[in-house]
């Protein structure tokens, strides 16, 4: 295979000017920070009805694995991609990502009685690096008041964070519509403010 170089002279003199094209596109592109976000069902779920959870994984040049664990007493079906499940966690093993974001999904099931807010959480394993799950973290089988944007049954912190990235175009995953605090069926400047004056009292 051909190699093609150029000089990069912010490195010195030759041979330290000399750069490989294709081990610096190379370089570059696996220093792209990996993100991942899941999304949950804004509406309430019902006890003994699936729900579907979706995780989107950004491009990546390196194998990983999605570990999700499920609220105690939860099931998991229907894994996308080979996905499995054993003991309330579900993995998704991505040897070749191909520096493509990947999307994988899967079915979560209350148990019977499950009731108030159910937290999910997850990481991405990337050799020595862990990458926590962002996005949506909890379900309720009540709708989300005005303000809890992550369907937590509070206004806190986490709802401020939530907005304040919404506003900068960054993916939060799936926000109840009854979290909209002015009825014009969208998160904006106006939930920001008032999740802000609640976290502040």
């Amino acid at each position: 295979m051909a190699e093609f170089w150029l000089t990069d002279t912010g490195k010195g003199s030759p041979p330290l000017c000399w750069v490989n094209t294709a081990t610096s596109a190379r370089s570059q592109r696996d220093n792209v920070p990996l993100t991942a976000v899941r999304a949950l069902p804004s509406t309430p779920y019902a006890a003994g009805t699936a729900i579907t959870v979706t995780i989107t994984i950004s491009a990546s040049a390196t194998g990983y694995t999605v570990e999700e664990t499920l609220p105690p007493g939860w099931k998991a079906s229907d894994m996308s991609g080979g996905g499995t499940t054993a003991d309330e966690i579900v993995r998704f093993g991505i040897a070749n990502p191909g520096c493509e974001a990947k999307t994988m999904t899967y079915q979560a099931i209350p148990p019977t009685g499950a009731t108030g807010t159910q937290t999910f959480s997850g990481r991405v394993v990337m050799e020595d690096v862990k990458i926590t799950i962002a996005g949506n973290q909890s379900v309720s089988d009540k709708a989300a008041g005005p303000g809890d944007l992550d369907n937590s049954g509070t206004v806190d912190l986490t709802d401020a964070i939530m907005s304040l990235q919404i506003l900068s175009g960054i993916n939060v995953g799936s926000v109840p519509i009854s979290a909209d605090v002015n009825s014009d069926q969208k998160i904006g400047l106006p939930e920001v403010i008032y999740i802000l004056q609640k976290v502040a009292g």
